[in-house]
């Protein structure tokens, strides 16, 4: 985040932010063993800006409201439809995410207050 300047782009929105706020959604550690060895060291400073983005939905969504959101979710990447959308499915305290290229689910909180939520994903 500190590499692509996404930080700073997210820490001034939390503090100019009024009403709503943030959710980030973080990749484990063995999201990122999954991963073809150097995948990341391939991608261009705009690509890695993009796919973090891609974790970033721009409303705080607390861990009880994941079943009010309205599919697909859009995400901070970018301005194409279709390509940057999240489909939420929740049910019985689980959250699932599909991306239509992964399915992963909300394994924990990581941080979390009125108007940013972390929370920790498998893939």
């Amino acid at each position: 985040m500190k590499t692509t300047q996404l930080i700073n782009q997210l820490n001034s929105q939390l503090l100019t932010i009024k009403t709503g706020g943030l959710t980030i959604l973080a990749p484990d550690d063995s999201a990122f063993s999954q991963l073809k060895a150097g995948f990341l060291n391939s991608l261009s400073d705009g690509q890695k800006l993009e796919l973090l983005q891609f974790h970033v939905i721009s409303d705080y969504v607390s861990s009880s409201n994941f079943d009010t959101l309205t599919n697909p979710v859009r995400t901070l990447a970018g301005a194409k439809p279709g390509k940057v959308e999240l489909n939420v499915i929740s049910y019985g305290g689980s959250v699932n995410i599909s991306t239509g290229e992964v399915n992963t689910t909300i394994n924990g909180i990581i941080y979390t207050d009125k108007h940013l939520a972390i929370y920790k994903v498998g893939k």
